[in-house]
């Protein structure tokens, strides 16, 4: 698994909210 902040500048800010409702 990686950083949420990470994610979501590799794939964008909807990762981010994704990954922090996971």
């Amino acid at each position: 698994m990686f950083d949420s902040t990470q994610a979501a500048e590799v794939m964008g800010p909807r990762t981010q909210t994704r990954e922090r409702h996971q």
